[in-house]
């Protein structure tokens, strides 16, 4: 019997060394079940179990191994396999789950998912000719030890194929009764090109297994090892590979788009325009400030601070991944590194919220805003709050625990708040640029006036849509398999791509609504970002109609609270940045036309 941990995600880094010792018909190998893997979203059903070892000698049931990368005990119920001819092939075993674990499992079957969760290919562990540990190998076979205890070319591997069928037996209101599991072993000879061929194939059976399944609720360990369970990791980052193609579109030919339209359109009015009447071929000039900055701009420092703050957060967490600066083995210097860095996002986006304010504003009376500014950034935090309250639900072992995990998370917030105020007060202090209000006879080729509608609407759905690779992956760990915490380097990925398009997109729409109307081009930057995070919402929805329905009513309130936070979230960071990239994008555009 092995314990099976099905929210456990953590591999191992080294195996334990197989002993030498060769295994005879009916002996009992004496095996140990490490942390074992579970599915990385709903409708996976392939399980791999890759922790598996034999051990030396024979070790009592209350022995505890200790987990080479964490340090501690995971397991202290050993699996028994046993070598020898049986008249049957397969046995039954049952699993025990409780009322949570209900839902999932019916929603598989009502949606016709898996009716037998199959796993495939076991990987023990077995010694090779030279003694050494072959992965996905079972550890008996059949030889022969020649003389130097090598065995020979004859030699056969053992490979196990479970067959999972799922049945449904209510036993009282909390519990229920699943499964009947049966195994059908395979051989597989490696000195042969032949596929494995099963036992039923066979004219005798080979081998018996015994096999109990245990749920155990809380695992006995930090889920937030998760971060290392795959190539998805921080000491092993790789990027998506489409994610470069999404990227070359949006900052390479956006940017290359926007400045031939602007070397165009300064051509045609230093060289054409001037010789041609007022009104030609739909061109006209429009008259208006050169640089237009009204009072009500600095109620968008609201969306500054925290979208500067939180848009860094991310942004230095993916350089983390991106260098490989944490491994397993300093974990703690990762929790570090995440307080200095959201200390400094603080410090960073209150200075830019105040110098914001200063410039468009510049009244000393109205320094109060810069303070309510921090409102929305403890808002957008819910999201983070909601995934640490899961965290601590799940781990803390107690009332103590968790309310020192709880009092410990709203410290950080006010902690940081205090930082993105001191960074208001610096920012404030920065002196003020001078615009000159000239009159702007700029000529512009006039569309209708209902295009701007559709460039903005049509802005951010690109944005949303830059960061919709991700959305899939990441609902499904956090509702499905609960492996929040391993999903760091996609969030700051996803942020990344967030800052770069909102940034791109938003001053290429800025632009083309310019070519509309000669002014407004701040609330437009704004509508271009506010609409990525509501796009970003209905893809959510998708999501949540298409997965969600099935599970218990709490869960679907979780969703949908975090999902709209994280749309707000999405909201703020692109609103901020698309906002600051328009402002410089715009003061540069004018600076290359006669401002006569």
């Amino acid at each position: 019997m092995f314990v099976l941990f099905e929210s456990l995600s953590v591999s191992r880094t080294q195996f334990l060394k197989p002993s030498p010792t060769r295994y005879k018909w009916d002996d009992t190998v004496l095996l140990y079940a490490g942390p074992l893997r579970s599915p990385t979203n709903l409708i996976s059903y392939d399980y791999t179990y890759n922790d598996l070892f034999p051990q030396t000698k024979m070790i009592e049931e209350k022995t505890t191994i200790l987990d080479p990368l964490m340090g501690r005990s995971f397991m202290k119920i050993p699996f028994n396999l046993t070598l020898g001819n049986n008249e049957r092939c397969k046995t039954f075993s049952k699993m025990e789950i409780n009322q949570s674990k209900y839902s999932y499992y019916y929603y598989l079957i009502e949606n016709n998912y898996e009716k037998s969760l199959i796993i495939d290919n076991l990987p023990f562990l077995s010694r090779n000719s030279k003694n050494v540990s072959v992965p996905n190998y079972a550890i008996g076979y059949i030889g022969v030890l020649d003389s130097k205890n090598f065995v020979d070319s004859k030699e056969i591997h053992l490979i196990n194929h479970f067959d999972f069928t799922i049945v449904l037996n209510p036993e009282s209101n909390k519990t229920y009764t699943i499964a009947e599991a049966y195994l059908k072993p395979y051989i597989i000879d490696p000195c042969s090109k032949n596929n494995p061929s099963a036992l039923a194939d066979m004219k005798e059976d080979i081998v018996s297994y015994s096999v109990e399944w245990i749920i155990q609720e809380k695992a006995p360990h930090n889920r937030y090892y998760n971060v290392y369970s795959n190539s998805r990791t921080i000491s092993g980052y790789k990027s998506h590979n489409y994610i470069f193609l999404i990227e070359f579109f949006i900052i390479v030919f956006f940017p290359f788009l926007f400045t031939y339209i602007i070397k165009y359109d300064v051509y045609f009015y230093k060289n054409v325009f001037s010789t041609l009447d007022e009104e030609v071929a739909g061109w006209e000039v429009i008259s208006g400030d050169v640089f237009r900055i009204p009072d009500e701009i600095t109620n968008y420092s609201y969306f500054i601070a925290p979208g500067i703050r939180f848009g860094l957060d991310f942004l230095l967490i993916f350089s983390i991944c991106i260098f490989n600066v944490v491994t397993p083995a300093n974990t703690d210097l990762f929790w570090l590194l995440l307080l200095i860095i959201d200390f400094i996002s603080s410090f960073i986006g209150g200075f830019v919220s105040g110098a914001h304010f200063k410039q468009f504003n510049g009244k000393d009376s109205d320094i109060f805003h810069i303070y309510v500014s921090s409102v929305p950034s403890v808002i957008v935090f819910i999201p983070i709050l909601l995934m640490n309250l899961i965290f601590t639900a799940e781990h803390a072992t107690s009332s103590i625990q968790m309310s020192l995990f709880l009092f410990g998370s709203l410290f950080i917030v006010i902690i940081s708040g205090c930082f993105m105020y001191v960074g208001s007060i610096f920012g404030f202090k920065v002196k003020r640029q001078e615009y000159p209000q000239r009159i702007n006879l700029i000529p512009r080729q006039i569309p209708h006036s209902k295009l701007k509608y559709i460039i903005f609407v049509c802005g951010g759905f690109l944005i949303a849509l830059s960061l919709y690779v991700y959305q899939s992956s990441v609902k499904s760990a956090i509702f499905c398999d609960l492996s929040l915490f391993k999903l760091f380097p996609d969030l700051a990925e996803m942020a990344f791509v967030l800052i770069c398009s909102s940034m791109v997109v938003t001053v290429l729409s800025v632009y083309l609504i310019l070519k509309c109307e000669d002014y407004w081009w701040w609330k437009f930057s704004m509508y271009t970002s506010l609409l990525s995070g509501l796009f970003y919402i209905m893809f959510d929805m998708y999501f949540f109609f298409r997965k969600m329905l099935k599970l218990s009513f709490s869960t679907k309130l979780l969703f949908l609270i975090i999902t709209f936070s994280s749309g707000a979230l999405v909201s703020v960071i692109s609103a901020a940045f698309g906002f600051i990239a328009s402002y410089f994008a715009i003061k540069y555009m004018y600076t290359q036309f006669d401002g006569k």
